[in-house]
């Protein structure tokens, strides 16, 4: 440790000291319910809207495909590429996909009674 060119502390954070974050069985199992239920609200809005099966299975996979999506736009920063990071943008991605489905599924089923 008494190395002329070494200091004291800078062998504290180096990076292979460092483990990379991993997702816990919570977060996984939160983003596969999330993942579904976005799923199903869209599939379900779509085939309301449209009629057609193609169209809502299309539908159904699109809060998957833009959840992706997203997270590799998140990848552009360094703070964001860890495993935990991409499981948790992609459930954060999921719930508002969920949350904005079930409103456009509502309002159409709204719209629909009042005509």
């Amino acid at each position: 440790m008494n190395n002329l060119y070494e200091t004291p502390g800078s062998n504290v954070l180096e990076d292979a000291d460092v483990e990379p974050l991993k997702p816990g069985l919570v977060l996984k199992s939160v983003l596969i319910l999330f993942t579904l239920m976005a799923a199903v609200i869209s599939f379900a809005w779509q085939l309301a809207v449209s009629g057609y099966l193609p169209a809502a299975i299309g539908g159904g996979m699109g809060p998957m495909i833009w959840g992706f999506l997203v997270v590799g736009l998140f990848q552009i920063g360094n703070r964001f590429r860890n495993t935990r990071s991409r499981y948790k943008i992609f459930l954060w991605a999921q719930v508002f996909f969920f949350v904005s489905g079930t409103v456009n599924y509502l309002a159409f089923i709204g719209q629909a009674a009042d005509a």
